[in-house]
């Protein structure tokens, strides 16, 4: 029986999450004299949906430009883009990849022979502009994030502390004049699983960084966690959700009985492999004559799926052996190991591979100090 206790802790910043969205949140907050804390309902912190992105992030490619980069992000959401948040993400994203993670957390982007940034590409880019760490980019990133994170001291990470609900001064106080007013967030209920016990974490200013809800999926490529939490906190103190229709599917994850949610990256196309049919016929090119496998993810995961549908299927092949001039185990560590270790050898028969949950595109909409939910600050990491 789990007990509730009057215990409590006070933070000015309290951040549900510890990907790297929460952990850049909680750096960035601590570095400006916050006192924050970051909480985690995992016995590890790195189990989190960054920690399993294999491919790379967005960097700065060759005649690289916030333009172009926003030109790409546009044409791959089909246009209804928030267009402030990819003008936004386009202008500042790629700076604070290199002045954040580069410079500042040292994160160990692989280098090509003139000690640049080795850049490959992922699918809707029209160059090359994705700094990476072999196949293990996110893993490395987490790792490195959990490192700086626990040297500073105005951080206080929590592990194996589950958040069960949002306090608000509408739904919690004593006061009942309170739920006429405006909602104002300040703090959490949280599970301390060790003691068996909930505390409350006291912050004026709390942060989502759950990610998404990938298991609501029979295929995912999300870790077990990733089910929605922060999502349905938010909206039992009735911030709005918007856009949850839109679940980005990646085209290739494993399809083997015996392993289940093992991505295999994106990168493995942006260096030339091609999907393929039971028949072995690449089939891209039908539903994207220009970017073919490189096509936006939405349109090849569909393109997949109407290729299982046509040959009653329950996946599609991955063909690494169109690669050329790359050492697929040296460039791909993981995915090479993982898939030799159940007896397949990428480098001389396809991978078998079908669409799964992956990134969970909509979220909460909470716009700081102008809308109802005025101290929530909103982030999704996936």
């Amino acid at each position: 029986m789990t007990s509730v206790t009057s215990g409590k802790r006070d933070f000015d910043l309290l951040i549900i999450g510890s990907g790297i969205s929460g952990l850049t949140a909680a750096i960035s907050a601590a570095e400006k004299g916050l006192a924050v804390a970051v909480i985690s309902k995992e016995a590890y912190l790195s189990e989190c949906n960054t920690s399993y992105a294999q491919g790379g992030i967005v960097g700065i490619g060759k005649n690289d430009s916030p333009e172009l980069l926003e030109k790409d992000i546009t044409l791959a959401g089909d246009g209804i883009n928030c267009s402030e948040a990819v003008r936004l993400l386009a202008t500042e994203g790629p700076k604070l990849v290199e002045e954040f993670l580069v410079k500042k957390i040292r994160v160990p982007f692989c280098k090509d022979e003139s000690g640049k940034p080795d850049l490959t590409r992922e699918a809707a880019h029209s160059i090359r502009r994705i700094y990476h760490i072999k196949d293990k980019t996110g893993e490395v990133i987490e790792n490195e994030l959990i490192r700086f994170a626990k040297n500073h001291g105005g951080i206080k990470l929590f592990h194996s502390h589950t958040a069960i609900d949002l306090i608000t001064n509408t739904h919690n106080s004593r006061n009942t004049q309170e739920r006429y007013r405006r909602t104002r967030v300040i703090g959490a209920y949280v599970l301390e699983e060790s003691m068996n016990r909930v505390i409350v974490f006291f912050s004026p200013s709390v942060i989502l960084a759950t990610g998404g809800a990938g298991n609501l999926f029979l295929h995912t490529s999300n870790p077990p966690g990733a089910s929605g939490d922060g999502i349905a906190m938010a909206y039992r103190i009735g911030a709005e959700v918007m856009n949850a229709e839109y679940v980005q599917f990646h085209p290739t994850v494993l399809y083997h009985r015996d392993v289940k949610r093992f991505l295999i990256s994106e990168s493995l196309r942006g260096e030339g492999a091609r999907l393929m049919n039971k028949k072995g016929e690449y089939f891209m090119e039908k539903y994207d004559q220009d970017l073919k496998d490189l096509a936006p993810r939405d349109e090849v995961a569909r393109a997949i799926f109407r290729e299982m549908e046509l040959e009653d299927s329950e996946y599609v092949k991955l063909d690494a052996r169109c690669i050329r001039d790359i050492d697929l185990e040296k460039r791909f560590p993981a995915i090479f190991g993982q898939c030799k270790a159940l007896g397949l050898d990428i480098g001389k028969e396809p991978i078998p591979v079908v669409p799964a949950a992956h990134y969970f595109c909509g979220g909460r909409k909470c716009l700081h100090r102008s809308s109802r939910c005025e101290q929530i600050s909103l982030c999704v990491s996936t």
